[in-house]
């Protein structure tokens, strides 16, 4: 009979061997670190699926690729991945880059630019125009710092094969991607993914060509792009966010009362409007103002001038499905107040377009805001603008209550939808985490409570105790990855302040829901005409 002293003992060795066979197999898997719950499932023949299985639920790939390498800078990566986790898609990038040389790529763009050249002289077709112009600007990229590179770039969006408005959702993230890497993408089958990512295809990726240009004075006119300010750190240098491509991730501004938020939001109007004037591009700039400081300052330039009374509506094109929460979400910044809908066309700005709320009630001017950004936003995501738009906003605490899917549903449409969102608050507590996660450029003016110092650290500062030290129309001027420029924001105000006392002597100001002309010879634009008011469903 064995004791049971030997059967512990045979208890003891039996654990000791299982023990050693599990150590011996972790030693020999400890290069296959692994996610618990993840596992991959390669599909097999002509149109297999990518599938991965993630704590047990199966979702499948659904694979794009672009048309060519991204020109957005080194930076591209690390910004795709927090557009990723802003969407709250799961997706895996691939890319493939081969440097080649700089004479190689020059020759080959010589030869394409006097073939296209020929062409054009031959024909005077537009399209060769619109070629010469695109290779001109390669060329001259390369000349100066681009590094010339070839491979492929694309990116697999995994997807619940059981929800029916996944596809919905990877072709969103599809828009988002095409308009923060600047690219053209199209969805491939899964068997097509390998042999399109061996393909070459020249492009010109440099750290610089995403950020913000420092430029000097006197070479300004070369480039085309909105003036920030001049540079603290190199006097006499500009800093230059470069049209459309820098606006297309969308610009914050924060600080306290006074310290150049106006001032900045001034000049950006004024120069869009310059470009706007002159290009035809962007198509129209949008101002809502619930104070009145800068809309006084831009009236004298304004081709619409728009001070809506109680009563007045907004043009929405429906109030159902997405819209519906549009509205609602508008709603709940004026705490109860109502707006009247005019149903049944958007709106569609031209020009400088500005909207004066001071003479509403506060909670009236937050709604009726927060309206126009629905309607625009609207407009921009289901039918299309006419156009590229800028939408600056003042005071965008006011149009941030509450749950804010309006303004949210703005920034994020609007990277690829031509829709471009400018706004200034105090404290970027004032909008919320995904409208800041949505934004790519923040101006952080000075401050001096801990509390601001604090704010500037979550805006990813490395050295947020600057704040305390910048003079009033100084500030940081933040990208996407965290780099920080120190800008000295160029003063617009007071030749604008001279317009306005003009156009203040000139015109009264129609308190209607009607826009007079705002300056001699300027042709306003009527967006408040819609005869069939809405009247909303009791909650």
């Amino acid at each position: 009979m064995v004791s049971a002293s030997m059967a512990f003992n045979v208890f003891l060795g039996a654990v000791a061997v299982a023990t050693a066979a599990l150590m011996i197999r972790n030693l020999r898997s400890a290069g296959e670190l692994s996610l618990p719950g993840l596992r991959r499932e390669r599909g097999r023949g002509q149109g297999a699926e990518l599938t991965v299985y993630v704590d047990g639920k199966r979702l499948v790939g659904v694979p794009y690729v672009a048309e060519e390498l991204p020109r957005e800078g080194q930076d591209l990566t690390l910004r795709l991945a927090r557009l990723a986790r802003s969407a709250r898609v799961s997706v895996t990038f691939v890319s493939s880059m081969y440097s080649v040389r700089k004479s190689s790529v020059l020759k080959l763009l010589e030869e394409e630019l006097r073939k296209t050249e020929f062409a054009y002289t031959a024909t005077r077709h537009v399209k060769y125009r619109e070629r010469l112009a695109e290779l001109e600007e390669l060329y001259k990229d390369v000349m100066r710092a681009q590094v010339p590179y070839v491979g492929g770039f694309a990116f697999i969006v995994w997807v619940d094969p059981d929800d029916k408005d996944a596809a919905l959702g990877a072709e969103a993230f599809k828009e988002l991607v095409e308009a923060e890497a600047n690219v053209r993408v199209r969805r491939v089958k899964a068997d097509e993914l390998e042999t399109l990512l061996t393909s070459s295809r020249p492009t010109w990726f440099s750290q610089d060509s995403w950020g913000p240009m420092v430029v000097g004075r006197d070479v300004i006119n070369d480039e085309t792009g909105v003036v920030i300010g001049e540079e603290v750190e190199g006097p006499g240098n500009l800093v230059i966010l470069r049209w459309p491509d820098g606006f297309r991730v969308h610009l914050g501004a924060f600080g306290p009362t006074g310290r150049g938020k106006t001032v900045l939001l001034t000049g950006l109007a004024s120069q869009l409007v310059s470009l706007s004037h002159t290009f035809g591009d962007p198509t129209a700039i949008v101002v809502v103002d619930p104070k009145g400081d800068l809309a006084d300052l831009l009236r004298g330039v304004a081709d619409s001038y728009i001070t809506p009374s109680q009563g007045s509506c907004v043009p929405i094109r429906r109030v159902d499905g997405v819209a519906e929460k549009l509205v609602e979400s508008a709603r709940e910044t004026g705490e109860g107040a109502e707006v009247p809908l005019c149903v049944g066309s958007g709106l569609s700005p031209a020009g400088l377009v500005v909207y004066d709320l001071r003479g509403l009630p506060n909670e009236l001017r937050n709604v009726y805001g927060s309206l126009i950004v629905s309607s625009i936003a609207l407009e921009a995501s289901e039918r299309g603008l006419r156009g590229r738009v800028v939408l600056i906003l003042d005071e965008a605490w006011r149009f941030a209550k509450g749950s804010a899917v309006h303004l949210e549903f703005a920034l994020r449409e609007g990277r690829s939808k031509g829709l471009y969102v400018i706004y200034a608050t105090q404290l970027p507590t004032d909008v919320g985490r995904p409208i800041v996660d949505n934004t790519g450029y923040k101006l952080v003016f000075g401050g001096f409570t801990n509390t601001y110092v604090e704010m500037g650290a979550q805006l990813g500062l490395d050295r947020p105790e600057l704040l305390r030290s910048l003079p009033v129309g100084e500030a940081l001027m933040v990208d996407e990855v965290g780099r920080a420029r120190h800008v000295k924001v160029l003063d617009f105000s007071k030749p604008f302040k001279n317009l306005a006392r003009l156009a203040g002597e000139g015109e009264g100001v129609r308190s209607d829901g009607e826009e007079p002309k705002a300056a001699e010879g300027r042709k306003g634009v009527t967006d408040l005409q819609e005869p069939r008011p809405h009247t909303p469903r009791p909650s």
